[in-house]
């Protein structure tokens, strides 16, 4: 198992860090450091940013040809952390993966059988993405620590005893795969992750590979 102990910034109300971040290394952890002040070429292109929103016009990625498919909760907790270490670990920015953001995740595949309907939906539209963009190669699929969904998931289905929540959500990963494989006629690689709070203020986000 790889461990990837990337840590990234959640959006949090009040926040006034600015500027961009600089990586300071320590024991193998890699935090976001805030820099204060924009260098010439930020304040260039947030110039050309504020020209074309004062026009009411935004830019698009015409000739995307997606790699990959990443599925994750729609807790808004997390988004910022998740789109930060999508671009910044995995490498991919607009245009590169097709967003996939549903309650839960991947919380489908906990128990397909008991909600048909959620899993309906979840092998459709992953079909769906896999039919119409013949330039998939992956699937990045991410469950994260205090899932609601999951919560729920679990106190319903009675199994809260059996184990954590985070090891359902492990164990979920690293079946995904199988049960994808006999739904979906073709499957591209997939990579799971674990996203853990790395703070008592629930600041920062840190991802481990898990699949």
């Amino acid at each position: 198992m790889r461990r990837h102990d990337r840590i990234l910034g959640i959006t949090k109300e009040g926040d006034d860090t600015e500027g961009g971040v600089t990586p300071q290394t320590g024991e193998g952890i890699v935090v976001a450091e805030a820099v204060v002040g924009p260098t010439v070429d930020e304040e260039s292109a947030a110039a050309s940013v504020e020209d074309v929103e004062e026009a009411g016009l935004y830019p698009t990625a015409p000739h995307s040809h997606p790699t990959t498919i990443a599925i994750w909760c729609c807790d808004p907790r997390i988004q910022h952390g998740v789109l930060s270490f999508l671009k910044e670990e995995k490498e991919l920015g607009p245009g590169d993966y097709l967003p996939f953001v549903f309650p839960g995740g991947i919380s489908p595949s906990f128990d397909p059988l008991a909600h048909p309907k959620e899993a309906w939906f979840f092998l459709r539209t992953l079909g769906f993405y896999l039919e119409n963009f013949g330039s998939i190669k992956r699937i990045i699929a991410i469950n994260h620590e205090d899932c609601a969904k999951y919560k729920a998931l679990v106190n319903l289905m009675g199994r809260s005893k059996m184990r954590l929540l985070h090891e359902h959500q492990h164990i979920d990963l690293k079946k995904l795969a199988g049960w994808l494989a006999t739904q979906l006629p073709s499957l591209p690689e997939i990579e799971g992750y674990y996203a853990a709070f790395a703070n008592e203020e629930r600041t920062k986000l840190r991802f481990d590979r898990i699949v």
